[in-house]
């Protein structure tokens, strides 16, 4: 293992786009954007959700997340981010991910900011109540340059702990 005073700059900019891919893949899939999600993923890429369902090619990961429920909400919080460079152009990434989800309901809001005794916060901003389940999971991603981008290659998600409250 190398010194990382003797790390090129060009290591640091690889590692951090890896890091940029992964926040993105988050961000994209939380704005219901599956388009964007997808094209974070090589053409061959391989996802393994936590249920063990293994999704081949970025066409099949774009349909899979096509047939999500259009009132689903998530929040993906990654964290602890750890890119491993094998070489120039191949990378393998761990990260933790706490999960939020909810269900769009209509629901009856204050136009301020209020708080009622004893209760969360009320808003008029596209807020939505998370369901109870919480769940703290990792990825495991192979990330490959393409030309001058990193994709995904290979991603395996799974679930490690789980709160419901």
């Amino acid at each position: 293992m190398s010194a990382v005073g003797s790390l090129p700059p060009e290591h640091w900019l690889a590692e951090q786009a890896c890091r940029d891919c992964i926040l993105r893949v988050g961000a994209a899939l939380d704005a219901g954007d599956y388009v964007a999600f997808s094209h974070h993923f090589a053409r061959d890429a391989t996802l393994t959700r936590p249920n063990q369902t293994v999704l081949e090619g970025r066409d099949a990961i774009l349909a899979s997340y096509l047939q999500r429920p259009a009132d689903r909400s998530t929040r993906h919080l990654l964290t602890n981010i750890i890119v491993d460079l094998e070489s120039p152009t191949l990378a393998r990434a761990r990260s933790t991910v706490l999960l939020w989800s909810a269900t769009r309901e209509p629901a009856e809001r204050d136009s301020a900011i209020s708080v009622d005794e004893g209760g969360p916060p009320k808003t008029a901003l596209n807020e939505h109540c998370a369901d109870p389940l919480q769940l703290l999971g990792e990825f495991d991603d192979m990330l490959e340059r393409h030309e001058e981008e990193w994709l995904i290659a290979k991603r395996v998600a799974r679930f490690v702990m789980f709160r419901n409250a």
